[in-house]
């Protein structure tokens, strides 16, 4: 099987880093059930964080189907706990990191005064919706061109790897 992928890992460790360095120390995961097991975003999540150092919140971890109603209340959760608050989220695909603006604007937690939030993944979206959503930008094109070059390689009997990973890159909204 061959795969096009982005380093989850790296990205997610490079987010961290950038929240670490701006003081944010309750770092929580919002983003969907996995479907299968290459979705590798929560995993990357967690070793990103013991790679930081941070201890891991069980309860700062939420899965959840893409019912828009689940979601929010999930998050919800998030903010009900009066011992210790998430001061940033990662979004595991756009539509979280958008229901998580919305479910803040609910809760009236001021982005990113009180909570900075990224999204993995892009929206045309993200520019025009207040505080503008900082993301992690997946090269979704590039992804699809490489494996039509590789399966066009592979075609014409040519010697391809296995694996193709190609970076990402962090972009800075006012979220964050």
């Amino acid at each position: 099987v061959y795969e096009v992928c982005t380093d989850h890992l790296d990205h997610i460790q490079n987010l961290i880093g950038y929240f670490k360095s701006k003081g944010m120390h309750n770092i929580a995961y919002v983003g969907p059930t996995p479907k299968c097991r290459a979705d590798r975003r929560l995993e990357a999540f967690k070793n990103a964080m013991a790679f930081h150092n941070y201890e891991l919140n069980e309860n700062f971890i939420v899965q959840s189907t893409f019912n828009n109603n689940e979601i929010c209340e999930s998050i919800k959760e998030l903010f009900t706990n009066d011992v210790c608050k998430p001061d940033a989220i990662i979004a595991g695909s756009p539509r979280f990191g958008m229901l998580a603006m919305k479910t803040c604007h609910m809760l009236n937690i001021k982005i990113p005064d009180e909570v900075g939030i990224v999204a993995i993944g892009s929206s045309k979206y993200f520019d025009i919706i207040y505080p503008s959503l900082s993301s992690i930008e997946l090269p979704l094109y590039n992804m699809g061109l490489k494996a039509a070059q590789m399966f066009l390689e592979i075609i014409k009997g040519g010697d391809v790897e296995k694996i193709a990973v190609l970076p990402s890159e962090i972009i800075v909204r006012e979220s964050m």
